[in-house]
């Protein structure tokens, strides 16, 4: 509760010092999506990730490495309410644009298959 009342004070100082859409707004977004998503509050946790993926796509592009990351944590937010394919998707996505951008070998694409297999395991895909 109170992680989320802090970034939701944080996302109103984001926007006052750097306009409606910066990557600093989009990047507090994600926190606030990541607290909701915490509290099990997933409709609204989604919500905002679309809101953070939406502005840094804007910013970077959709075929950045941080509009991919934004991609992943949509499809945390999707496993969790049980919409296994949308999420699987996503994830594919995210995962294929991560390695088009930083590359197969780097530490930010390891980090994004950790996140991938433990998406995975979820789902019992234990294969992948």
């Amino acid at each position: 509760e109170e992680s989320l009342k802090a970034s939701k004070q944080a996302l109103r100082i984001a926007r006052r010092n750097h306009g409606s859409e910066s990557e600093e707004v989009a990047n507090v977004l994600n926190v606030v999506a990541a607290c909701l998503q915490g509290q099990g509050l997933y409709d609204r946790a989604l919500e905002k990730f679309e809101e953070a993926y939406e502005m840094t796509a804007k910013l970077h592009g959709e075929d950045s490495h941080q509009a991919a990351s934004v991609l992943g944590n949509i499809s945390c937010v999707l496993v969790l309410q049980g919409k296994q394919d949308e999420a699987l998707a996503m994830r594919e996505k995210a995962l294929s644009i991560k390695r088009s951008t930083v590359g197969s070998e780097t530490m930010q694409m390891a980090s994004a298959l950790l996140i991938a297999g433990n998406s995975y395991a979820q789902q019992g895909m234990l294969e992948e």
